[in-house]
């Protein structure tokens, strides 16, 4: 995000230099390009203090362990939903997911009849949720 704020900027800021050296520089032109480039500056430091604070409820995240969310779900519960044992790698965790996606998916049963339809629309639904709260979890 950061880096879209800065080439905005840069752009901006050419454009000013470019405009300014020819000597016909209206002051609502420049004033409305020094207010965008204000807005931008403060937009970047918004988005760097919100990178900041998501960073840091990672890292209590982390530290409270296994904690369950409002729904009782836990890390080892949602990894024994994909399979997993509570210490799997983010690389195992994303392999067991599409793997069960793929096998449960309601669209591949969509010819079968309609109690393995539910069937498959309830455990998509369970492998999401676990896969969901993995990611919020172990922040990836």
């Amino acid at each position: 995000m950061g880096q879209i704020f800065d080439r905005l900027f840069r752009i901006a800021k050419s454009y000013i230099n470019d405009v300014g050296s020819d000597g016909f520089v209206f002051d609502s032109e420049e004033k409305r390009l020094r207010d965008a480039i204000d807005e931008l500056n403060r937009s970047e430091s918004t988005a760097d203090a919100e990178d900041k604070r998501r960073a840091g409820e990672n890292q209590e995240r982390e530290k409270a362990g296994p904690a369950a969310n409002e729904s009782g779900m836990t890390v080892a519960g949602a990894c024994a939903e994909l399979g997993l044992p509570p210490t799997a790698s983010t690389a195992e965790i994303k392999a067991a997911y599409r793997k069960l996606i793929k096998k449960y998916h309601p669209d591949l049963v969509a010819s079968m009849g309609k109690e393995v339809q539910e069937v498959a629309r309830v455990k998509s639904r369970a492998i999401n949720k676990a896969y969901a709260f993995l990611e919020d979890a172990k922040g990836f």
